[in-house]
């Protein structure tokens, strides 16, 4: 765990988000007793519509109806329940 002071924190910010991101605990601590802490987050890419046009097809099979293997699959066969 990593207490800091602002002035310091000012100093090494880089190296203190680094170690937030590998798990640890940064503080970062004012004159006062104020305290804050560094958490990583997980910032995901946006969703854009259509990224997969042209790389999947349906084929017909695909609105054949399922076989009542298949369909138990999906549904959950009544004889697997105990």
């Amino acid at each position: 765990m990593a207490v800091v002071s602002v002035d310091d924190a000012k100093l090494d910010l880089p190296r203190l988000i680094a170690d937030a991101i590998d798990g640890k605990d940064v503080f970062i601590v004012k004159e006062r007793g104020e305290a804050v802490k560094l958490t990583p987050v997980d910032i995901k890419p946006a969703r854009r519509p259509g990224a997969l046009k042209g790389q999947i097809a349906l084929t017909p099979e695909f609105f054949e109806p399922l076989s009542a293997n298949e369909l138990a699959a999906w549904i959950g066969d009544a004889s697997d329940k105990p």
